[in-house]
């Protein structure tokens, strides 16, 4: 199956099944498939863990011998049929995502944070501790407490904050909510060593929200 999978380029069963060696017609492949993906004596992390394995063992030789830029693991959230969705972290490789970490859950609006960061401690010494990483998300992955876990790790991040983040430029300076800080059309702004809060609405023009926690997340950068 793992051989289906990497010739068909596709995770449809009926395709991989087609690329399966055999005399077997393509009906009877994908129900061998369907049947042995239904059996609970089935263990997938046994049979992926070498693959796994060896995707991370390839971008961790990649970025020592080529000098490529670090390792990037793109976190993202997959719907399933059934009422279920997927939250999966890959290696960013020619505009794909390997996968080599997964967890499901049932389909209730958009992942949390628990479940998301659920999945980043299931990343935890997957890679050599010398290794730098950066994980990026989208906008499901905005809560601030996405953060401590990745820097445990010694990573780094790249998350997209939803514009009513609460962020501020020193430890000084007044919160503000990013959709204050967005340039000008043909502007850039750059801001360094960023304090980012939770999510709250600005009570006045005024009055400028406090993180809800009392102190922010340090954000190395924000453009």
């Amino acid at each position: 199956m793992i051989t289906g999978l990497h010739l068909a380029e596709h995770a449809c069963l009926s395709k991989v099944a087609g690329r399966i060696a055999g005399t077997a017609q393509l009906e009877s492949k994908t129900r061998h498939l369907r049947r042995f993906l239904g059996n609970e004596d089935v263990d997938p992390e046994r049979f992926y863990s070498p693959v796994r394995d060896c995707l991370i063992d390839l971008a961790v030789q990649g970025t020592q011998t080529e000098g490529t830029s670090p390792v990037r693991i793109l976190v993202d959230t997959l719907e399933l049929s059934g009422e279920r969705q997927v939250l999966m972290a890959g290696i960013a490789y020619r505009r794909r995502a390997l996968p080599i970490c997964w967890e499901t859950h049932g389909r209730e609006g958009v992942t949390n944070a628990g479940q998301q960061i659920s999945l980043l401690r299931a990343l935890a010494g997957l890679f050599p501790e010398d290794t730098e990483v950066v994980v990026v998300g989208d906008g499901a992955f905005h809560s601030t407490d996405l953060m401590e876990p990745v820097e445990d790790q010694g990573w780094h991040f790249c998350l997209r904050l939803h514009t009513d983040t609460c962020v501020r430029a020193s430890a000084e300076g007044p919160w503000k909510q990013l959709r204050e800080l967005v340039p000008e059309e043909g502007e850039r702004r750059y801001l360094q060593k960023v304090l980012a809060g939770e999510r709250q609405r600005v009570r006045s023009s005024q009055s400028r929200p406090l993180p809800r926690r009392g102190r922010g997340r340090s954000v190395a950068d924000l453009h």
